[in-house]
């Protein structure tokens, strides 16, 4: 990822956050973008009931704060 590309200096990731892939790079023609790998399940509506639990507003708030 060239400079131009970087993300900004307070983007979550420079904070700490890790819970969203991390952008590596743009390919050539600048129509693909290459993300790191996060474990886990992608959400699909109808939610899950734990995906809308009271824990997981909490968790994301922890993530967020």
């Amino acid at each position: 990822m060239d400079a131009q590309r970087a993300p900004p200096a307070g983007a979550p990731r420079g904070k700490g956050f890790t819970g969203a892939p991390q952008a590596l790079g743009i390919s050539p023609d600048g129509h693909e973008e290459t993300v790191s790998y996060i474990n886990g399940e992608v959400g699909h509506y109808p939610l899950p009931a734990y995906a809308r639990s009271d824990d997981a507003l909490r968790a994301v708030g922890c993530w967020a704060a």
